[in-house]
C-alpha cells in the first residue's frame, strides 16, 4: 500500500494538496494521512484547540471517505514546521508527502529559508509541492535531469528522476519529457579567446545532447520528448513546463547543507521558486535524515 501523508493549510482555501490526491483513482492501493499542523499555544488552551481543528479537519476529509477513499486525519502541534512534518512522515512510514507549494519574494528568500526549503533539504520521501493549478490529469510530466556530471550523486539521482517520472506518469495518464539544461562555466567564458570558446560550446552541447538520448532509450523515451538547452536549469527548466504546458516537474536534490547550501544554493530551490507546475523534489536511495527528531 501506498502512503502519502497530505499537509493541509487552514489558510488555504482549496486546500490543493488534498485536491491533488483526487486525481489519484480511490481504487488505487492507496492510504492517505491528512494532517494539519497548528503552532504550540499554552497548555490551558491546547486541549480545546486541537479538539476544534480535529472537527475542522474531519469536515474537509470527509467527501474523501464518500468517495471511497482510505483516509486517516489528524492534527498536531509544531515548534518549527518541517521537523513537525518529517516526524509525522516518519511515523506513519510515508512513501510520499505532498504539501502546498509557497513561494517567496527575493527579500524573503535571501533573509529566510523557507519551510519548503527546508524540506528539500532534510526530508528522506519524495516530496510533492502542489502549485495550486486546478488539474494535472494528462499533463506533460517533465524529468529535470543533470548529465555530464562528475559527480556519481547525480547519475544515481538523474535514474531515481526517470523511475519518478514514469511512476507518476502512468498515475496521471501522461508523458515523461526529458530536459536537460547546461551552461559554460565562468572560466571558460572569462578566457577571451574566441576560438577555443565556441569549440568547447559546440563540445559541451554534444556531449549533453548524446548523454540526454542515451539516458532517455533506457526508458523508452523518443527524440521527441528530450530537450536539451544551454542556460540556468532553473530558467531552463521552468520555461520548457511553461511552453509544454507541464503539470509536474521531477527533480533530484543532493540536499546540500550548512555554509555550501548557502552558498552554492540547491537546483530544485530555485526551480521551485519560479514554478508554474507542481515539483516533486526525490533523492538518492540512501539519504537519510540529518535532523535529530
Amino acid at each position: 500500500m501506498t502512503k502519502i501523508l497530505v499537509v493541509i493549510d487552514p489558510k488555504e482555501k482549496t486546500h490543493s494538496a488534498l485536491e491533488r490526491c483526487k486525481e489519484i483513482s480511490p481504487e488505487a492501493d492507496l492510504q492517505l494521512h491528512v494532517c494539519m499542523f497548528v503552532e504550540a499555544a499554552d497548555a490551558s488552551e491546547m486541549a480545546q484547540i486541537l479538539k476544534e481543528k480535529k472537527a475542522w479537519l474531519d469536515e474537509q476529509v470527509g467527501p474523501f471517505l464518500e468517495l471511497g477513499y482510505d483516509v486517516t486525519a489528524q492534527v498536531k502541534t509544531f515548534g518549527r514546521l518541517y521537523e513537525a512534518i518529517i516526524k509525522v512522515a516518519l511515523e506513519i512510514c510515508a512513501d510520499f508527502i505532498f504539501k502546498p507549494m509557497r513561494q517567496h519574494s527575493l527579500v524573503r528568500r535571501v533573509v529566510l529559508t523557507s519551510t519548503d526549503w527546508n524540506l528539500i533539504r532534510f526530508c528522506p520521501y519524495p516530496l510533492l509541492l502542489v502549485n495550486g493549478r486546478q488539474v494535472v490529469h494528462g499533463k506533460p510530466i517533465i524529468a529535470a535531469v543533470d548529465l555530464c556530471s562528475d559527480d556519481g550523486n547525480h547519475e544515481e539521482l538523474n535514474h531515481i528522476i526517470m523511475d519518478q517520472s514514469l511512476r507518476v506518469a502512468e498515475v496521471l495518464g501522461s508523458k515523461v519529457n526529458c530536459v536537460n539544461a547546461w551552461f559554460v562555466s565562468s572560466p571558460v567564458m572569462a578566457s577571451g579567446d574566441a576560438a577555443p570558446y565556441y569549440s568547447y560550446v559546440h563540445s559541451h552541447k554534444i556531449d549533453h545532447i548524446n548523454e540526454s538520448h542515451a539516458l532517455c532509450e533506457k526508458y523508452n523515451i523518443p527524440d521527441d520528448r528530450i530537450f536539451v538547452e544551454e542556460g540556468s536549469a532553473e530558467f531552463i527548466v521552468n520555461r520548457k513546463a511553461r511552453e509544454i504546458d507541464a503539470g509536474v516537474v521531477v527533480i533530484g536534490t543532493v540536499a546540500r547543507t550548512g555554509m555550501s547550501g548557502f552558498f552554492i544554493g540547491n537546483t530544485a530551490e530555485a526551480v521551485l521558486e519560479g514554478s508554474s507546475t507542481d515539483v516533486m523534489v526525490v533523492k538518492q536511495a540512501g539519504f537519510e535524515c540529518p535532523l535529530e527528531l
